[in-house]
């Protein structure tokens, strides 16, 4: 597991350094590691930093442009073809004009000429990385808020107008009806609209604040425990086994525990047992969330993460997925119908830690 050297909740840039020549790739991860909001890891084939990106979240990548089997800007080729479009930035040598027309039309972020001295070159290569991740994150997030308004603005123009329909329906209906008739029936579908306007509302609120706030490093055990209090588990026993570790995601994490035990414990599905696991996996965290409860049928797997279920149960499993894929956390539901459901989270690498020890004394 790759160890960030973030320790203050800063975005730590991960810089992916691709070069055929090992001496060359040991004076860059030394310059720039030096860094502390700096990860750099290397790789002296273009082969293999192509499988790398395919699951392998980085800020950016510096790549070499002559290597044998496949140049610069092939992978740079092969990468955005994959429909990855992060930073990028060629090495060229000097006098290499051509390379630099065919690189920033192959979709690269910058290039750099090599020669010179090293520190020099390495120093205008960190203050070329730090601009380009700023810019690339900054446009990210604005698509991302651009995203998040034309949901809402469907979220309003659509359920909640329908909900206030049916509400004047009821209450037009009521008038005309004497005490005797089915006041409680309408007085109960009332309740119901109304309790649907409550929950667009909370999604309103809970998604804008997703994303707000940069993504930090977060005690996972902690966060669990913290989230048990308020997320309605009533009397199921909850068992929590996930080590000292520590992941990156967004400040609302809590809300996605609180959403999977809310959806084991809502009524007709209840449960009684309820555990956290994680386990190491190749480049990877999983994170497992079990219960004991009725379990998910599988053609309900993809629906249960939709607005739409959040729609008719008020299940927050559909701003879980939306919490966690800030930081490129995956979820999906991989229980057996009838068994209990079963939660499986994916955290790339980057994205956990050992929690940091304190010495003894």
């Amino acid at each position: 597991m790759m160890q960030s050297p973030e320790e203050d909740g800063k975005n730590v840039i991960r810089v992916f350094y691709v070069d055929d020549d090992p001496d060359l790739l040991a004076v860059g991860r030394q310059f720039l590691g030096r860094n502390q909001d700096f990860s750099v890891e290397i790789t002296d084939s273009p082969f293999d930093a192509l499988a790398r990106l395919a699951t392998d979240p980085f800020d950016i990548v510096i790549s070499d442009f002559q290597m044998p089997g496949m140049n610069g800007i092939e992978l740079l080729k092969k990468v955005r073809a994959s429909g990855n479009s992060v930073p990028f930035i060629i090495f060229t040598g000097k006098g290499r004009e051509e390379v630099v027309i065919d690189a920033l039309s192959s979709g690269a972020d910058s290039y750099m000429q090599k020669g010179g001295n090293a520190k020099v070159q390495f120093a205008e290569l960190e203050h070329k990385i730090r601009r380009i991740v700023r810019s690339y994150r900054a446009e990210k997030a604005l698509q991302q808020a651009n995203t998040k308004l034309e949901v809402l603005n469907y979220v309003i123009q659509n359920d909640t107008v329908n909900a206030l329909t049916g509400i004047f329906g009821l209450v037009d209906m009521a008038t005309c009806r004497s005490v005797n008739d089915d006041y409680e029936r309408d007085l109960n579908q009332i309740r119901g609209l109304a309790q649907v306007i409550l929950r667009q509302v909370t999604l309103i609120r809970d998604y804008q604040d997703i994303g707000r706030a940069a993504p930090a490093w977060q005690d996972l055990a902690g966060t669990i425990h913290g989230s048990l209090p308020i997320s309605g588990s009533g009397d199921a026993a909850v068992s929590v086994n996930v080590g000292d570790r520590e992941i990156l995601a967004d400040r609302l994490l809590g809300k996605v525990f609180l959403a999977l035990t809310g959806y084991s414990c809502r009524p007709g599905r209840p449960a009684t047992e309820i555990r956290f696991f994680a386990e190491d996996l190749p480049e990877a965290l999983r994170i497992v969330y079990e219960d004991n409860g009725t379990g998910v049928l599988k053609e309900e797997r993809e629906g249960i993460f939709t607005r739409e279920y959040y729609q008719q149960t008020g299940s927050g499993l559909y701003l879980a997925r939306e919490i966690l894929s800030t930081t490129g956390i995956c979820i999906r539901e991989t229980g057996m119908p009838g068994e209990g459901s079963r939660f499986e989270m994916i955290v790339p690498a980057g994205a956990y830690r050992s929690t940091p020890k304190e010495k003894p004394v």
